[in-house]
């Protein structure tokens, strides 16, 4: 999903990653959603992911900064192994795109793309091709520019990895994948602010001295009963019912979801999920790290209980040891 690690809540187990800074589909949401770039899922022949610039009209009005910002967050979606491959990027200059639009995005891969480039393909018209290779050809860039007709571009990239426009049979919803994209994120940050929660809740409990006398016990033993109360009133549970119907969407509606379900079923998530994006790899890779997060919350909460138990039998003996020395002092 990312290349940046969030705690796993001291739990042992494997972090679940959010893009890289910081930086989620909400916070660039505008830019996503003019389809600056995109990234279908497709793979090129050798696994490499595609990112594609689509013809689109004003495509000279982006700004380097939405350029900078859209390359920086597809980057981070990808699994590790994935990226380490590099990335195919396919720009659509059919439809009215000029040069000048395209410019800049050799430029900003150039320079603020913080993964490989392996090649970048330029669609256009036969007629269209000598005026431009030179332009091309006496750019420095670190990556090779070919320019392809779409009869062509099947040789490099499968077309069941290529969408329509393309001619291509890759199922890609646009509208849909940028709402499973905000749902995930929105989900791990809850997730991943309720194991800071329970991060805190341990701390309190590892760093907190015993009492040194009766109202500072009896103080400590009422603080300890509030303290489970927000242990047990922690939103686990609600948090693993929209985990399993969201892995359910996220890997093309397979699973036995529906048992578990309360009625919402995949409407939660949108109406389309069934039929797009469903063979999308950055979904289904996403959806085991969603799982171990959901494992790491119910294990976390298990462990708290558990120091929770045992802290209170301290409480407990300690309440009982400042009552007898009280009484002591009084016979004394």
């Amino acid at each position: 999903m990312s290349s940046e690690g969030l705690p796993g809540g001291g739990a042992g187990g494997p972090s679940v990653r959010l893009p890289q800074n910081g930086l989620k589909a909400v916070d660039i949401q505008h830019v996503l959603r003019d389809r600056v770039a995109l990234l279908s899922g497709g793979r090129d022949r050798n696994g490499r992911p595609v990112i594609t610039f689509p013809s689109r009209e004003n495509a000279e009005r982006t700004s380097v900064d939405d350029l900078r910002m859209v390359l920086l967050y597809l980057h981070a979606i990808p699994g590790d192994e994935t990226k380490e491959l590099g990335f195919v990027v396919l720009i659509d200059m059919r439809h009215g795109i000029t040069w000048n639009a395209v410019k800049p995005i050799l430029k900003t891969l150039q320079d603020h793309f913080p993964g490989t480039v392996h090649m970048v393909y330029i669609i256009k018209p036969d007629r269209f091709w000598e005026k431009h290779k030179a332009s091309i050809a006496s750019a420095k860039y670190k990556f090779e520019v070919q320019m392809i007709s779409v009869e062509n571009l099947s040789r490099f990239i499968d077309p069941s990895q290529l969408t329509a426009e393309f001619e291509g049979t890759l199922a890609y919803d646009h509208d849909d994948w940028l709402e499973l994209r905000v749902a995930l994120e929105n989900l791990i940050w809850r997730m991943t602010d309720l194991l800071r929660i329970f991060d805190q809740m341990r701390n309190e409990m590892e760093n907190a001295q015993l009492p040194i006398d009766v109202p500072t016990a009896e103080g400590s033993v009422q603080s300890h009963l509030q303290l489970r109360k927000k242990i047990q009133n922690a939103p686990v549970e609600a948090l693993e019912e929209e985990g399993r119907r969201l892995i359910h969407r996220l890997t093309g509606g397979v699973g036995p979801v529906e048992e578990h379900s309360s009625g919402g079923g995949d409407s939660d998530y949108g109406s389309t999920g069934r039929d797009s994006n469903m063979n999308n790899p950055d979904f289904t890779s996403a959806a085991p790290h969603v799982n171990s997060l959901l494992d790491i919350l119910r294990s976390t909460r298990e462990q708290l209980f558990g120091q929770w138990g045992g802290r209170k039998q301290k409480l407990d003996h300690c309440y009982q040891l400042k009552l007898f020395e009280q009484d002591a002092d009084k016979v004394g």
